[in-house]
């Protein structure tokens, strides 16, 4: 191999490793209050069994995907509904983050995702299977009616709070559990609601 060529194959290797955190990464945008799985986590769609983006479907196909996603929330209330034995797939109660992931509403007086007052938390951030920390955002969001200890969101990762209210969570525990990083990036309002450490 000349100098030319090699050069050159370095150079296309160089731009391979700086754009694949690029390509890697996925935007979705929740069609449907309905709360429903997604049919094929990791195929790069986000899509349920009636072929809609559902906010549980969304956090789903993240998690299998590599790179720092972002969900789009339209203006609208999101109810989590499916209540059997729990599990840390995000398929049923809460929603559970594994990777990198932006969650954008569109205002927190109109984007409002509920627990409905069931038996589970709302949002539930992980850190990796290799002990490294991913980085979720919140933002433009009312979190609330979730239940338990983090009744709306137990932070085990690194995570930040950007212009979200945080209402009416369970009235005996702690709305917010934070137990690494956890970042107030604008405001964060609390109603009728605590967040610990």
């Amino acid at each position: 191999m000349n100098i030319h060529r090699f050069t050159e194959h370095c150079i296309f290797m160089l731009f391979i490793l700086l754009m694949s955190p690029l390509l890697s990464a996925a935007e979705f945008s929740v069609t449907t209050t309905l709360d429903r799985i997604d049919i094929n986590p990791g195929d790069g769609l986000c899509a349920s069994e009636e072929n809609e983006c559902t906010l549980r479907a969304a956090v789903m196909e993240t998690n299998a995907l590599s790179g720092a996603d972002i969900i789009n929330i339209p203006a609208n209330t999101y109810a989590l509904l499916l209540d059997e034995a729990g599990d840390d797939t995000a398929a049923i109660r809460d929603l559970d983050i594994w990777d990198d992931l932006t969650i954008v509403g569109e205002d927190p007086t109109t984007t409002i995702i509920t627990g409905n007052f069931n038996a589970f938390r709302i949002f539930n951030v992980f850190k990796r299977s290799d002990d490294s920390s991913p980085e979720v955002v919140f933002k433009n969001l009312t979190l609330t009616q979730g239940a338990g200890d983090g009744a709306v969101l137990y932070n085990n990762a690194t995570a930040s709070l950007d212009n979200v209210t945080i209402t009416n969570a369970s009235p005996d525990r702690s709305a917010v559990v934070n137990t690494y990083r956890l970042t107030v990036v604008k405001s964060l309002t609390l109603k009728e609601s605590l967040a610990r450490d």
